[in-house]
């Protein structure tokens, strides 16, 4: 026994290294509000019952998902947004089966997970990418406005459209001395801070542009590689062409498959995430294709920014116009007042309501709207104010709920002179 043990150790230690963890090959798409399975599984195929089992959200300073060891869950230390949403599939574990499930997704779930699993003898792990789906992401409620702030353009650079489109132009312009203006390089900085999630688009013209992201911090005075968006730590970028796209980070270029078929471009910054996404976006459809994500750990605010290295090409932010929607409908309405003049008034009316419901869109964007409409009050009680006794006012408050995810309250006033039947 002494001799055959440790020859057993080694043989049950060379198998178990064969064995490896296997996920999805593309990121999982998520959407919001419905039920998402995060894949992972062993093969060839072992029971994982008795290893531990974790997944990880990278690129935070809380990082547990899920936790399952010694035959049970522990999740003391379990990210707080997770709790009560995370679950194994137990009756799959002795399958090798380790995939999570993440009930109700929050738009905030979108990252990079990492799901480890092992036992004394070998341990492997795996990274899971995780994407929310893009019908979501251009919801009103990202929807970000922006305009570029002339303090930073440089000199070959014309700002129009109240500072909402840049142009490259061959003669210098007559900016004043400014310690943010990039002195050096074609490039432009817009104004608001990013931070939370946002989404915005851009239409681009010409040979070349380039659509970042970056810290204010980004150097702007000098030629070295600090100034320029994508070449360093402190910016992302997105470089559009005809017939390709790149992206660039810390000066690490990287080729995107996805052939340049629209000069619109949607950018989604999820900040407490991490994720900053790149979007083609058709001109009539208005559809998004993915480009390219970058994960990383945002440490401050970030500003969009613009570079554009050719003559006459040019970016425009596209505007978020504002829109009005008027609806009308009917609501049969009877009430039963009680004057302090110990008056019985009895009326059975029909009103016609009018709402009018302000959307804030993407410019150029074909949609619709489909509304519910719910009276939550039946029975009223009416503070009067009386010109005469054959006159009433009153407040009548409807609740709008909409498909798009919001909700609105709208008081109406109406004046209603009937005749009284008087009781004594």
């Amino acid at each position: 026994m002494k001799i055959l043990h440790p020859f057993n150790l080694n043989i049950s230690y060379s198998l178990m290294l064969d064995f490896k963890l296997v996920g999805p090959a593309a990121p999982v798409v998520a959407v919001a509000g419905e039920d998402l399975v995060l894949p992972c599984s062993i093969h060839p195929r072992v029971s994982a019952e008795d290893m531990r089992v974790e997944w990880n959200r990278l690129y935070m300073r809380q990082t547990l998902v899920h936790l399952y060891v010694e035959y049970e869950d522990r999740n003391d230390e379990q990210i707080e947004s997770y709790r009560g949403r995370t679950e194994l599939f137990k009756e799959e574990l002795h399958k090798g089966n380790i995939s999570v499930k993440l009930s109700a997704v929050q738009p905030s779930d979108e990252g990079v997970y990492n799901c480890a699993a092992g036992s004394m003898s070998w341990y492997d792990d795996i990274t899971v990418y995780v994407e929310l789906s893009a019908e979501l992401i251009h919801e009103w409620k990202y929807v970000c406005d922006l305009t570029l702030d002339p303090n930073t353009a440089h000199t070959r650079l014309s700002l129009s459209e109240g500072n909402r489109k840049v142009t490259r132009v061959k003669q210098q312009q007559s900016y004043p001395d400014h310690p943010d203006r990039f002195d050096v390089f074609p490039q432009v900085v817009c104004r608001e801070s990013l931070t939370g999630r946002c989404y915005w688009e851009v239409e681009w013209s010409g040979r070349k542009a380039d659509i970042s992201v970056t810290y204010k911090g980004i150097s702007r005075k000098g030629r070295s590689s600090d100034c320029v968006f994508g070449c360093n730590v402190k910016s992302w970028r997105l470089n559009c062409s005809d017939n390709s796209y790149t992206v660039w980070h810390n000066n690490k270029r990287t080729a995107i498959s996805a052939p340049s078929s629209s000069n619109r471009v949607g950018v989604y910054l999820d900040w407490p995430a991490g994720t900053l996404s790149f979007y083609s976006v058709s001109s009539h459809t208005h559809t998004l294709t993915h480009l390219h994500t970058f994960h990383s750990t945002f440490t401050e605010p970030l500003y969009a920014g613009f570079g554009l290295w050719w003559s006459h090409s040019s970016v425009c932010v596209c505007e978020s116009l504002t829109k009005t929607y008027t609806h009308t409908y009917k609501t049969p309405l009877s009430l039963s007042l009680s004057l302090s003049l110990s008056l019985s008034l009895s009326l059975s009316l029909s009103h016609t309501h009018t709402h009018t419901h302000t959307h804030t869109i993407p410019q150029n964007t074909l949609v619709s709207f489909s509304h519910t409409h719910t009276q939550t009050h039946l029975s009223l009680v009416h503070t009067l104010a009386h010109t005469t006794l054959l006159s009433h006012t009153y407040t009548l408050h409807i609740s709008l709920c909409h498909t798009l995810y919001t909700s609105h309250s709208f008081t109406h006033t109406h004046n209603h002179t009937q005749p009284l039947t008087q009781t004594v």
